[in-house]
């Protein structure tokens, strides 16, 4: 993956895995990325999912407090309906749906 580094990296906290560095936002071909800058640690958050863009302050919560604390608005599914719901961190640093409180 090419990692296009921005002139100015924005830190949306430490980094939940490693512990060590912080998050930082990059753009990338695929869009918003959210790395850990710490190159030997691998936790990574795209900043498209599941059929939406996220917003920085969703993206921030998330690592910040390792889940939303409301539902997310306008998820696409492969056919096409859209859905709401939560955004968690697993135990592998994995974002998942969480669709019940």
């Amino acid at each position: 993956m090419c990692i296009r580094k921005t002139k100015k990296e924005n830190s949306y906290g430490q980094c939940p895995k490693c512990q060590k560095s912080e998050i930082v936002k990059r753009k990338a071909k695929v869009g918003n990325i959210y790395p850990c800058s710490n190159e030997d640690c691998d936790f990574i958050i795209f900043g498209k999912m599941f059929g939406r863009n996220l917003p920085d302050n969703t993206v921030k919560e998330l690592i910040e407090k390792g889940q939303t604390q409301s539902k997310v608005k306008g998820f696409i599914s492969r056919s096409g309906k859209k859905y709401d719901a939560y955004l968690e961190m697993n135990k592998e640093y994995s974002v998942r749906l969480k669709f019940d409180k």
